[in-house]
């Protein structure tokens, strides 16, 4: 705690990295722009714009079938196993 940390300025790498994208970005004509509403609105994830309803409600057919599984448990008085029987 509280010792000196030295400061070897920016990383070789990092410098080597953004001094070649300069020079990519010559080569290509073309320039990165970040956080603007254009890079913004050709980037952005466009499935987050869609409310999606994780807690659909079943199918009628599934509904049925479940309140006859209910019924058909009630009535042979076990419960019906759907893994041990493969289904």
């Amino acid at each position: 705690m509280d010792y000196f940390v030295p400061n070897f300025g920016m990383d070789h790498d990092v410098l080597a990295t953004e001094s070649n994208e300069k020079v990519a970005s010559a080569l290509v004509g073309h320039a990165w722009s970040f956080k603007t509403p254009e890079s913004f609105e050709k980037y952005r994830i466009r499935a987050k714009d869609v409310d999606y309803n994780f807690d659909p409600k079943l199918d009628e057919d599934m509904v049925t079938a479940q309140n006859s599984e209910k019924i058909a448990e009630n009535q042979y008085g076990e419960k019906i196993d759907l893994v041990q029987t493969g289904i």
